[in-house]
């Protein structure tokens, strides 16, 4: 399967947004850090991993960008789930649950070259967010002592 550009949403809201869950998870996960509870992490709407930004047309651009920034990072943003990857204190278990195929495929590859997601356990849904997530709610993680946290 060809793995498409990430389509563009969001606008400066979605920075923001993404700037307050980036804050909240790294505090949420130093709370809890010293408990018993099994971190998970949960994307309800989890997307591609990534969101385009879009880059400005001026050839006066360049002379603004800093050298050591890649080309990738002048395109894309990290999504919610990247970012939940890169947190710290990390959590134990990321489950990403996306309804759109191509969207599912896009985060996969994203993941899979994220150097912070080597040999965390992730799990990808695929499927409507209500019903996954009343088949994770119903699954053995009420045996555990559990923490979530989700995201939208």
């Amino acid at each position: 399967m060809e793995v498409n550009e990430p389509r563009a949403f969001g606008g400066n809201w979605s920075d923001r947004k993404l700037q307050a869950l980036e804050a909240y998870l790294c505090k949420y996960t130093t709370a809890l850090k010293n408990t018993p509870f099994h971190l998970i992490y949960i994307d309800a709407f989890a997307g591609a991993g990534l969101r385009p930004i879009p880059r400005p047309d001026s050839e006066d651009y360049s002379l603004f960008v800093d050298e050591d920034i890649t080309q990738e990072n002048l395109r894309y943003r990290h999504g919610s789930p990247l970012i939940a990857l890169k947190n710290q204190p990390p959590f134990h278990e990321f489950i990403f649950i996306e309804q759109d195929p191509d969207s599912l495929a896009q985060l996969k590859s994203a993941v899979a070259g994220f150097p912070e997601a080597q040999g965390k356990l992730i799990r990808f849904m695929r499927g409507d967010a209500n019903a996954k997530l009343l088949e994770i709610t119903q699954s053995n993680l009420r045996s555990k002592k559990t923490a979530g946290c989700g995201f939208s």
